[in-house]
């Protein structure tokens, strides 16, 4: 089901920055990787929100992120052992894991037509 947030395809928050990329990344496991990304689109003449370039002190992560993901055209998310095992860990069931709610409005947000594309990278072991 899709998440509990409604959205046209219509709308896409016109008074508000829009970017071409945005990075959806596990904090402290895939930093190094995402930041290398950021600066590298940024360079290129990109506009992207990366949570520590585009965040303003004082600003809710969840919220500005996902607000963000709406006027996004591709989502990047950062897949890595350190993502996934979080989501798996006893107990965090009951609590909310950022990085899944992200990833699960992408995937409704490319559904709907709001996100063009979504882009995976794979970091770390395989095993």
């Amino acid at each position: 089901p899709p998440p509990p947030i409604f959205f046209f395809k219509e709308h896409r928050f016109p008074s508000q920055e829009s970017y071409d990329c945005l990075i959806s990344y596990r904090q402290g496991s895939d930093t190094v990787g995402t930041h290398s990304l950021a600066n590298s689109l940024l360079a290129a003449g990109h506009t992207v929100f990366y949570d520590s370039l585009s965040l303003q002190s004082g600003q809710r992560l969840t919220d500005e992120f996902m607000q963000a993901m709406c006027r996004t055209l591709v989502v990047v998310p950062f897949v890595s052992r350190a993502a996934l095992d979080r989501m798996l860990v006893p107990g965090n069931l009951h609590t909310q894991d950022n990085v899944l709610l992200e990833w699960s409005l992408a995937l409704y947000l490319k559904e709907i037509g709001v996100v063009h594309r979504i882009n995976p990278v794979f970091v770390g072991d395989v095993t």
